[in-house]
């Protein structure tokens, strides 16, 4: 028995458990092909030494740090590139300590260190101790991710952890938010909370340029709707072909698109008039239905090469056509007829246009209609929401992005792609992984904000809260109202950004002002505008309205089980004030009953739910609002970081 430092290398099989309950025989058989092939060439190659296998892992030293590190890397590459159904996924914990040589295993501080690293680890991914990065530094063929202080399972004090990704310092961008935050003060830095902020990180590092040169518009207010009140209808495709159909939608939402940049005039939401669509309703009875005063509608025929749109408007005060007009020409003529008939339209109307708001409702993104053709099929898939739209949406924009490069639209709709694919847990459908999905999402992101639209702005928002960066989150989700001020998914967007930035209460006028946008949203909100406005009665500790809330939201649409880890979380804070009062005792258990049965709910939609992944999805700014639903499901048995 003798003493020595070293590096130690912890490495467990992720979901070895599911795995050995499918095919017992299969999946030894496949994890140790990898402890023999990867893992085994890998040390072998790095000088290293496996010391013992666990069953679903293995623990490795080596007498260099920086060879550590190195076959970590090299070894969850080397998995990365494997083919998906055959791919086995690794966390891997690496620290420097001394350690107890005895009978050819080891023992010591260093060993228990490396387990509970890898046991914090995401899949795919390495967490490194300190001792090993200050040693590795600007030696290894890595570079080292601040996660923060975790505290790890039966250690009194905190460890500062590192997370290892290939290629050294200078071959990564890094953009001035990555410094700032990477070099936080350890006091600010709390637990795994701060996952969140490193996940954020490869995603928001297409900000290159400094966070002071987005544009202040300042204080903004939900707006007042107008008097010129207007719905357009969809128009009716009077095509012989099937395939038209897209892109006469298009042609329908580019419209409604245009107008709704037009702060003096209320557009309605496409939710609002979906409804109208090939049903040959009178407008009389659309805008008594719609309370608005102007219909517009009209008609569109591809054939071959050529186009016809013939539109009208309506005044519903007098049942009198405002104005009417054809407008003929080849397809590729297709975005000139677009800008007459914008002009057109508002000239009729009599509105007051900004030069800035009619130079966005006669900007075209793309010149191309074979571009355009693609982004709209593109833009159809995505609204599915399936994970097998997700890759069908995809190929249709990276279609439109080879015909034209700088279409800043479909570049969008690229990014929406894999970031829906994160958030949602939907990374294999469209080739990627949990660590690689969202840097597929700011590459295709940047590229959209050289040429920003409504869309991009609402992504950018988005993807600020889960970066913790809220007051830039909350300055895009303002550029995207004031792009398209009659659009209600800027509203709900910029009402996110309020609620996990610090402001659940100013959120509720501009959920309101959405559901004013669609009056379908006003008789029966979408079950996610449902979600967001329980969230902001949560963020006030408004408990009560909150549980009626996400009830809704979870009755209309069961397959979104997002809403039962707050709801859990609101009946268990009811549970505990009423357990204050003797007289209430029974109630309180009933609440305690209907917090574990929503929690049930949670897990049946996401098994492997745990603390750690939840503080990264529910990215609140405040300690005090996160605890409001981290400590509920703690107390009612969550586990800190993924089972198995």
């Amino acid at each position: 028995m003798h003493r020595k430092l070293a590096a130690i290398v912890s490495v467990d099989v992720v979901g070895y458990s599911r795995l050995m309950e499918r095919d017992e025989a299969g999946a030894h058989a496949r994890v140790m092909a990898m402890i023999e092939g990867v893992l085994g060439g890998e040390v072998t190659a790095h000088s290293g030494k496996i010391v013992k296998l666990t069953g679903d892992g293995a623990l490795v030293t080596f007498d260099s740090v920086v060879d550590a590190i190195e076959c970590a890397v090299a070894v969850q590459q080397r998995l990365a590139a494997e083919p998906d159904d055959e791919r086995l996924q690794l966390r891997i914990g690496v620290t420097l300590g001394d350690v107890i040589l005895d009978q050819g295993d080891v023992y010591g501080q260093g060993v228990n260190v490396a387990a509970r690293l890898q046991a914090a680890a995401r899949p795919g991914s390495i967490y490194v101790s300190r001792a090993a990065v200050e040693q590795a530094q600007g030696k290894a063929a890595a570079t080292f991710d601040l996660v923060g202080n975790l505290t790890l399972r039966n250690m009194d004090e905190p460890v500062e952890v590192f997370r290892a990704l290939p290629g050294r310092p200078d071959d990564r961008p890094r953009s001035p938010w990555f410094h700032r935050m990477r070099w936080l003060p350890r006091a600010a830095i709390v637990g795994p909370a701060v996952a969140a902020a490193v996940v954020a990180a490869w995603v928001y590092m297409y900000r290159e340029t400094d966070k002071g040169q987005l544009p202040k518009l300042g204080a903004m207010a939900p707006p007042l709707p107008q008097e010129d009140s207007i719905a357009v209808i969809p128009f009716v495709d009077l095509s012989s072909n099937s395939e038209s159909k897209p892109f006469v939608d298009g042609i329908f939402d580019d419209l409604l698109t245009d107008l709704s940049k037009l702060r003096s005039l209320n557009v309605l939401a496409k939710n609002s008039v979906d409804v109208y669509k090939d049903q040959k309703t009178p407008p009389a009875t659309i805008a008594a239905d719609l309370s608005v005063r102007y219909i517009l509608e009209g008609s569109v025929r591809r054939a071959d090469n050529n186009l016809r749109i013939n539109v009208r408007l309506v005044d519903s005060r007098g049942q009198q056509n405002v104005w009417a007009q054809s407008y003929t020409g080849p397809v590729e003529a297709m975005f000139d007829v677009q800008d007459n008939m914008v002009e057109d339209i508002v000239n009729s109307l009599a509105v007051k246009v900004s030069e800035q708001e009619r130079v966005r409702t006669l900007s075209r993104e793309t010149t191309s209609v074979d571009a355009y053709d693609a982004f709209r099929k593109g833009q159809a898939a995505l609204l599915e929401k399936t994970p097998e739209s997700l890759p069908a949406a995809l190929v249709e924009f990276r279609k439109a992005v080879a015909i034209d490069p700088d279409y800043s639209q479909a570049h969008a709709g690229i990014g929406q792609v894999f970031w829906n694919a994160w958030v949602w847990g939907w990374e294999s459908y469209v080739g990627e992984t949990w660590e690689t999905a969202p840097g597929k999402t700011k590459e295709h992101l940047k590229k959209a904000l050289e040429r920003p639209t409504a869309s991009a702005y609402q992504l950018a928002s988005d993807v600020d809260i889960y970066a913790r960066n809220f007051d830039d989150s909350l300055e895009f989700a303002r550029l995207a109202v004031d792009f398209a001020p009659n659009d209600p998914s800027s509203h709900v967007v910029m009402a996110e950004a309020l609620i996990y930035g610090g402001s659940p209460a100013e959120a509720i006028p501009w959920l309101d002002a959405a559901d004013n946008l669609d009056r379908n949203a006003a008789k029966e909100p979408p079950p996610y505008n449902v979600w967001v406005r329980g969230m902001a009665y949560f963020g006030q500790q408004k408990f009560e309205e909150a549980i009626a809330l996400f009830d809704d939201a979870l009755q209309r649409n069961p397959e979104d089980f997002g809403p039962a880890a707050p709801l859990a979380a609101a009946h268990w804070h009811l549970a505990e004030r009423l357990k204050q009062d003797s007289a209430s005792a029974a109630l309180a258990k009933e609440h305690e009953a209907k917090a574990e049965a929503a929690l049930k709910q949670y897990y049946e939609g996401w098994p492997e739910a745990n603390i750690q992944d939840v503080i990264i999805y529910w990215p609140f700014r405040q300690k005090a609002v996160e605890n409001l639903l981290v400590e509920p499901l703690r107390a009612l048995g969550m586990p800190e970081t993924e089972p198995g």
